[in-house]
């Protein structure tokens, strides 16, 4: 994986340096770490990102806030790409693709355009991969994905008089336990495409935008999209 950006040294180069040099660099995605992806997009001219709502959750303090789509490792044997490929799956109901896990390993190979190694909480590495993804109304693919898991939850009891949803044809199979949706996959409220003037206006998740100011990572998208 080349035509990658690693950690930002301690003085910043400039955009136009960096633009030329950013093909030295090369990331250790077959390490494990904690890793996340930023989907983006061109549409109009203009260059969107796909964020997602945090769900109010018990315990979690970043309900409300918008960020991007990661987790922390799970387990020594997964890879930092893997790891990020599961959680865009699982965070979206598979919305952008609805492919297996080594589908979306190799769509983040052939079409990430940076990655940004930071660091989830104060010590675990965080590899963020910037992934270009067509434009398109993956919104309300997740929003009908996401009531089925919904009512899943609610009316999971065979004794109900409500209609139980159908699964197998409106949530991945991946998604599914016995029938039901487990409420770890119920982790975004909301996705959508946001204009950077629309992002901008958006509460963030603290880490998320600590990652985007420091790596100047919306600057480094533009530049990018810009040399296409």
């Amino acid at each position: 994986m080349d035509n990658l950006f690693v950690p930002m040294p301690k003085r910043a180069p400039s955009l136009q340096n960096w633009a030329a040099a950013r093909t030295s660099a090369q990331v250790p995605d077959c390490l494990p770490a904690a890793a996340g992806v930023l989907p983006f997009a061109t549409h109009g001219g203009n260059l969107y990102l796909l964020l997602g709502r945090e769900a109010h959750r018990p315990g979690f303090h970043s309900g409300g806030l918008y960020a991007d789509f990661g987790g922390g490792v799970t387990s020594k044997n997964r890879s930092s790409i893997e790891c990020a490929a599961q959680e865009l799956q699982e965070e979206t109901f598979k919305s952008l693709m609805d492919v297996p896990l080594d589908g979306m390993v190799q769509f983040i190979r052939d079409n990430v355009c940076m990655v940004v190694c930071s660091h989830y909480g104060k010590k675990t590495p965080y590899h963020l991969y910037c992934v270009r993804f067509p434009f398109f109304d993956v919104e309300s693919i997740f929003n009908a994905r996401l009531e089925v898991a919904r009512r899943c939850r609610l009316h999971g009891d065979e004794s109900t008089d409500v209609p139980r949803p159908q699964l197998k044809t409106d949530v991945p199979e991946a998604f599914q336990i016995n029938g039901r949706v487990r409420q770890a996959y119920l982790e975004k409220s909301e996705i959508k495409w946001f204009s950077l003037k629309a992002a901008q206006k958006l509460p963030l998740r603290g880490e998320f935008h600590q990652t985007l100011i420091s790596f100047k990572v919306i600057e480094r998208l533009q530049a990018i999209v810009q040399t296409d």
